[in-house]
């Protein structure tokens, strides 16, 4: 009996021993940080067979340090864990548009025609202090059809950098294009000339996936900081470029101060409407509420000016700014607040306007959806039609994976221009309402190849009889359908490191 005792407590003692040693080489779990999602569990496909392999879910994402109060929009992360990449494609698409040249108060007129281009991005990161991204799309159009204006070419060249020295932030942004039409509004790149080459138009799909480093064009710039291109005015080739930055200083590793702007320049080669300059600048603090959210407080200045017109507008804000960020997951921008308009040689009405301004970037990963809402509401240089403007825009846009080879994305816009009664030559109050839609469906081939169908409808309506300048077309309606394949070959993520 004795000697059974003796075993027993020997087994457990040696347990015990085992056990504590277990326990002693356990490590502690570090904190998490409540901004980054850990990479979810792999999606088997709808309708998977069982043993069938998993889809890859969204890459995993370093967290976005943008500061509030900058001029850049917040975006889900930094792909590639932080790492240096190169990624591009060549693209081609067949196409039919109901209305090349997107002339007002004309019907049905379709032409047939192709789309070509292509698009390289590089991101280069500098450990955790320095980045770069730098993105180019470049193409062109020909239609079967020698209507001036027809056939164009299409430029864009952005970059973006931003470094921190000790206590200090600094960001570094540009972001030029050329077409032969408006440039990211209603029936523009992507909507409806150059079909799907580009995507786009005034809602467009998701810019990239909402992760820094894929060269997003413009939208990785807040709303309303590109010169308003929003009215849809035929064919008149143009350029437009926005050079900004700000400066963070960190006061505390919670409190900050920020010194922000931008000036951006819309020519007009043709010489049918207005040429203006911009500048945009603000200056703040803003607090880290936690880790997810921060809160601020900010004074904005915005003046226009426009070329061989003697019309000046000045307007000042006072802002509430609110931004959340949960890596890989949420995105949300904005900043809302009174803005009083001074105007130099006003035509009629008084010399200040009192209104107030918003501007607001939402992105969110569902896991196979993304979605992005983006909204802007202040006044502008008028997109060359009018010499300034109360502008309202609004986009949205879903994009979802089916199975394992399906994708599809879903794009919306609508944007108002409502002339200023202060440089106004006519004593009525004119706009312009533009609505547009978009859809692309797309299937892989092989490893590096796709293809998908798209198709874009644009409507602008006015309260007066609009003509298209240079034209003989005129009406207060203007519309156009554009339908498509396009072919697309991609290569990269190329590691740089």
């Amino acid at each position: 009996m004795k000697q059974t005792l003796k075993a027993k407590a020997g087994i457990l003692a040696v347990l015990t021993l085992l056990v504590s040693a277990a326990a002693a080489q356990e490590k502690p779990a570090p904190p998490k940080d409540p901004r980054v999602v850990n990479p979810a569990e792999p999606i088997k496909p709808e309708g998977a067979k069982p043993g069938e392999e998993a889809v890859t879910p969204a890459p995993t994402a370093s967290a976005d340090r943008k500061p509030l109060l900058g001029t850049e929009s917040f975006s889900l992360g930094i792909l590639a864990d932080g790492r240096s990449f190169l990624n591009g494609n060549l693209s081609v698409s067949l196409q039919g548009d109901s209305n090349i040249n997107s002339l007002a108060g004309t019907g049905v007129n379709w032409h047939f025609g192709s789309a070509f281009g292509g698009n390289i991005s590089l991101q280069k990161i500098w450990g955790q202090n320095a980045n770069l991204n730098v993105n180019y799309s470049g193409g062109g159009r020909i239609y079967d059809t020698n209507q001036s204006g027809a056939n164009g070419i299409f430029q864009r060249l952005t970059f973006s950098t931003g470094f921190m020295v000790r206590r200090f932030q600094i960001t570094v942004n540009d972001s030029f294009s050329y077409s032969p039409e408006s440039n990211g509004s209603i029936g523009g790149i992507g909507g409806g000339s150059f079909g799907g080459v580009f995507g786009g138009g005034l809602g467009g799909s998701i810019p990239g996936s909402g992760f820094s480093g894929l060269g997003t064009g413009g939208s990785f710039l807040l709303p309303g900081t590109l010169p308003n291109q929003t009215i849809l005015a035929g064919q008149d080739k143009r350029w437009s470029n926005t050079i900004g930055g700000s400066v963070n200083y960190a006061l505390s590793p919670r409190n900050s101060l920020t010194f922000a702007g931008s000036y951006g320049m819309l020519r007009f080669i043709d010489g049918n409407f207005i040429d203006s300059n911009s500048f945009q600048g603000q200056a703040g603090f803003s607090r880290q509420l936690n880790a997810a959210d921060s809160l601020g407080f900010s004074y904005g200045v915005s003046l226009v000016r426009f070329v061989g017109v003697s019309d000046k507008i000045d307007s000042h804000s006072f802002r509430l700014n609110y931004g959340r960020r949960i890596t890989g997951r949420t995105a949300i921008q904005l900043f809302v607040g009174p803005q009083v308009s001074l105007f130099s040689n006003p035509n009629s009405g008084s010399d200040t306007r009192v209104n107030w301004a918003m501007s607001a970037s939402v992105l969110h990963n569902f896991g196979r959806m993304n979605a992005n809402i983006r909204y802007f509401h202040g006044i502008t240089g008028g997109s060359g039609v009018f010499i300034g403007a109360q502008t309202d825009r609004v986009q949205v846009g879903l994009s979802r994976t089916f199975g394992r080879y399906w994708s599809a994305s879903f794009g919306g816009g609508f944007a108002r221009n409502e002339n200023l009664q202060q440089t106004s030559l006519l004593p009525l109050q004119r706009h312009f309402y533009a609505f547009d839609a978009n859809a692309h469906i797309g299937h892989p081939i092989g490893r590096h190849g796709s293809i998908s169908l798209f198709y874009t409808f644009t409507r602008q309506t006015t309260n007066f009889n609009f003509c298209t300048p240079g034209t003989l077309s005129c009406g207060n309606l203007t519309y156009r359908h554009n339908i498509g394949l396009n072919f697309a070959w991609g290569f990269g993520p190329i590691n740089l490191e």
